[in-house]
């Protein structure tokens, strides 16, 4: 399993990013809310280290390696919960992660369905499936740094959130959920197109 690559930026577009190092390039998909925090980093023969998910998406009889990149471990993590939604594999998440970590994760656990609606591929059903599987779970990635002041992430000028309540005053209640995909994780390499063209 590649859980961190290194290498020389030689090509991005949309949300792909090659990567090479020695003599091989690498193709890594990075979520729209992630490439906001690499801003700077993502240009040609620039050095960058990426945490990665790895895993294989099962097309009819043959497997596909892929990976998708994140700055640190824990948009890695957030990214891991966010999959275990019924119906969210690792190539819908790519698609929907288009708003600021800290900001989706304060939607989640203040039960925000509007905001999360808004996310490319989440209609209404999927993202009250988000809020039942993942409410109260979210505190810790409402407040890393990124989110935008007033939209109720860790951003300057926020107002108290889900983050401050899941740290002081009451619990959030969690409920259970399933999963299903198709997806397995570890592998390495290639994968769809960029998420802008990939259907729901």
């Amino acid at each position: 399993m590649i859980t961190q690559i290194t290498g020389n930026v030689e090509h991005f577009s949309e949300n792909l990013l090659t990567l090479r190092i020695g003599g091989i390039s690498y193709e890594v998909y990075i979520p729209t809310a992630v490439i906001h925090g690499l801003q700077g980093k993502l240009t040609a023969g620039a050095e960058l280290s990426l945490t990665t998910y790895h895993y294989y998406q099962t097309d009819q009889s043959k497997s596909i390696p892929i990976l998708i990149g994140f700055a640190n471990r824990i948009e890695r993590e957030f990214f891991e919960k966010f999959i275990t939604v019924s119906g969210v594999g690792p190539k819908a998440a790519v698609r929907a992660l288009s708003r600021a970590i800290p900001d989706i994760a304060t939607a989640i656990d203040d039960g925000n369905l509007a905001f999360l609606k808004s996310l490319p591929g989440i209609g209404e059903q999927r993202a009250k499936e988000i809020i039942a599987k993942l409410q109260g779970k979210m505190g810790k990635f409402a407040l890393v740094p990124g989110g935008s002041p007033g939209k109720g992430g860790a951003g300057e000028g926020a107002g108290p959130t889900a983050a401050t309540r899941s740290a002081g005053s009451r619990p959030w209640p969690a409920c259970s959920g399933t999963r299903g995909r198709s997806e397995t994780r570890s592998g390495a390499g290639r994968g769809w197109p960029s998420s802008s063209s990939v259907p729901s």
